[in-house]
């Protein structure tokens, strides 16, 4: 490819190069392969190839075939393989030939999908800004199963244009007629309709209904203590990004101010005479919070005692964030 090389011959050779670009900074791999491929340490092997290669009828290919040799090189004949097994490969080149003839959609048969990365960055380089970049379809990849790789490659060449046969790599036991696709790619616009942000209805679950922006529902225990619900999160409640300390979404000191006075509101009190404030109540993203405020019943002098505390929905122990006392006013 464009920004990379393979490098083939002795060991000790090989690992010094490698030792030198590392130096400068630039990655090197170390190729997995049983013999130093396209280097001098194929010599002992290339009159045998040939001579195999002699006793074999080579017929011209139904598919255009381009050498890596050299693009311009006859692969049809018995000493294009000794000499394409001795000398380097010329990938890029290849690649480029191709582009320049019009090739739109390729196609790799390899084991992995590292032909096909080295074919994107090569034609990344070739296609201008403005233009299309041709599709380079893997067929297999690793740890996938072959069958849904290949009629996934399959399925975006012919998306593209691409003239399949379906019944060669696909044939039922039982005759399907075939289905009409589009032959244009999809236009990945989304139709699915979002999930209801809204509570349930409060009345529904024994429940009252109350008006306020953080909270859903009220209720009265036997004992006197009221208790209200409400559920927080960065999606329901977008507004409260907006107070960030530190990158971390808190619920603004004023907002479990303003939750105490809705308590005093509803138990005939009309101020916080104290409000002390435990832990901040920090908002995840993708998080929904359970909020739970109480008041519990006037004491001797008329008082009541009022709490904030929130926890996951996964069970975690609630957590108190602020404590308080609401008093009728004197």
């Amino acid at each position: 490819g464009p920004n990379n090389v393979v490098i083939a011959g002795d060991h000790h050779t090989t690992l010094q190069i490698a030792a030198h670009f590392q130096a400068q900074g630039r990655h090197t791999h170390r190729l997995k392969v049983s013999h130093a491929f396209h280097s001098p340490h194929m010599d002992p092997i290339l009159n045998d190839l040939q001579t195999i290669a002699h006793t074999l009828t080579h017929h011209p290919p139904h598919t255009p075939l381009i050498s890596t040799l050299n693009p311009g090189h006859n692969p049809h004949t018995p000493d294009h393989w000794p000499q394409h097994a001795r000398h380097p490969v010329r990938y890029a080149d290849a690649i480029t030939h191709l582009h320049h003839h019009g090739v739109t959609t390729y196609l790799d048969l390899g084991p992995n999908t590292t032909l096909a990365t080295l074919t994107t960055l090569t034609l990344t380089h070739l296609t201008p800004h403005d233009h299309p970049t041709p599709a380079v379809l893997p067929l297999t990849r690793p740890h996938q199963p072959e069958p849904t790789t290949l009629l996934t490659a399959l399925s975006h060449a012919y998306t593209r244009g691409t003239p399949l046969t379906w019944n060669h790599p696909h044939q039922p036991t039982t005759p399907q007629p075939p289905i009409n696709l589009p032959t244009y790619p999809f236009q990945q616009q989304r139709f699915w309709l979002d999930k209801a942000a809204t509570p349930q209805d409060a009345a529904g679950l024994g429940l009252e209904p109350t008006v306020h922006p953080l909270l859903s529902t009220a209720t009265q225990l036997p004992d006197g203590t009221h208790l209200f619900t409400g559920r927080l999160s960065l999606e329901t409640h977008p507004w409260l990004a907006d107070h960030s300390v530190a990158n971390t979404t808190l619920l603004p000191a004023t907002a479990l101010l303003e939750l105490a006075l809705h308590a005093a509101e509803r138990t005939g009190c009309e101020e916080v005479e104290e409000l002390v404030i435990h832990t901040p109540l920090a908002l995840e993203p993708q998080q929904d919070l359970l909020l739970h405020l109480t008041a519990g019943p006037a004491d001797v002098t008329g008082r009541h005692a009022v709490a904030i505390h929130s926890r996951t929905e996964d069970g975690q122990p609630w957590m108190q964030h602020a404590s308080g006392v609401l008093v009728r006013s004197s």
